[in-house]
């Protein structure tokens, strides 16, 4: 199986700029993909959404709130969680034979989590915030291919489940205005961003695998929400992505996807009895 994680990935911006995206097309028209959004019930942030996927845990069983440590009242401690603030959290991973898989460049700590695979992470564009959609755009031409190297390197290695992880469509998102994003004409810049997703995209439809595409959340221009004891988060709502071409019914929020994958590793430990 793998498993394709594509930060803030969001259907509407996809499908508004369908023409542009040949691989996105194939995967929306492909009779033997089902694709949905999967409600994000957790806070719409990278780390704890994608730790809830993989783990079944929230950010009130971890603590974690965001990319910085923070206090019980919310108020940041200026300190990165790192790879040893995660133990004591159960994975998907944990729960099986570690070897049978392979995660690359996963963002739920800094670095990057990374299994049984020793290639170079790619997150240079951390200050994404701070760059606007030009300086963007000269990084991410320069990253693209690094990152296809990866892909075309991590699906030839022998696994039974890979996770792999790309920050792109979040990035994107954080440094572009709302005008390029959402007015018309959109962007050229902007659609050349989300070409370079589709790219990857590409990558992944194209295998006999199992495959599942997933987002943590999606983008909503320049909207507000408080949540919790953290302050309001810009750019992000609840509403991610799935798609896959196995599934026979699609997960409909991120519970219902750490039980599916659960669901789906004992399957296959039960085929390998057999």
């Amino acid at each position: 199986m793998i498993i394709a994680c594509f930060d803030g990935m969001t259907e509407n911006i996809f499908n508004n700029i369908i023409e542009y995206l040949p691989n996105h097309q194939v995967l929306l028209n492909d009779s033997n993909y089902k694709h949905s959004i999967l409600y994000n019930e957790n806070l719409p942030h990278t780390v704890p959404s994608w730790i809830q996927i993989f783990s079944g845990k929230t950010y009130k069983d971890t603590g974690i709130y965001d990319f910085e440590k923070r206090n019980r009242d919310g108020s940041r401690l200026n300190e990165y969680v790192k790879r040893k603030d995660l133990q004591g959290i159960e994975f998907i991973w944990d729960k099986s034979n570690q070897n049978r898989f392979i995660v690359y460049n996963l963002w739920i700590c800094i670095p990057p989590l990374r299994i049984n695979c020793h290639y170079p992470l790619i997150w240079t564009q951390w200050d994404v915030l701070k760059k606007n959609g030009e300086e963007f755009i000269f990084e991410l031409c320069s990253e693209i291919n690094s990152y296809k190297w990866c892909i075309d390197t991590l699906l030839k290695m022998r696994c039974e489940v890979l996770i792999w992880h790309c920050l792109f469509p979040d990035q994107i998102h954080h440094a572009f205005s709302y005008e390029e994003k959402y007015n018309k004409p959109i962007s050229d810049k902007f659609i050349k961003a989300y070409k370079a997703v589709d790219f990857l995209l590409g990558k992944m439809i194209k295998q006999n695998d199992d495959v599942v595409i997933v987002s943590d959340h999606g983008d909503c221009g320049a909207a507000f929400e408080e949540i919790g004891l953290v302050e309001p988060i810009c750019a992000h709502n609840r509403d991610g992505f799935i798609a896959s071409n196995f599934l026979s019914e699609l997960p409909s929020n991120h519970s219902e996807m750490y039980l599916m994958f659960e669901k789906y590793l004992m399957k296959e430990k039960i085929k390998r009895r057999n």
